[in-house]
């Protein structure tokens, strides 16, 4: 069985994406890498658990409408 947490981490490769393009938007504000990094991180994992959590409740409301239909 696999964990739910784990469909919401991110690959090195998206967080080093956004963290560039992140430090790339800050228009003479200076941040660290590190800073930049964990904002990326956040952000993809907030996406993911928003992605989720509609899709779940899509699911759900799906199911009571065909539920609803078989009476």
């Amino acid at each position: 069985m696999t964990n739910p947490q784990n469909h919401l981490e991110p690959t090195h490769s998206e967080v080093a994406l956004l963290a560039y393009t992140i430090s790339r938007s800050q228009k003479g504000k200076h941040r660290t890498a590190e800073e930049n990094w964990f904002e990326a991180e956040r952000t993809i994992k907030e996406q993911r658990l928003q992605a989720l959590t509609q899709e779940k409740s899509e699911l759900k409301s799906y199911k009571s409408k065909q539920t609803a239909g078989k009476k």
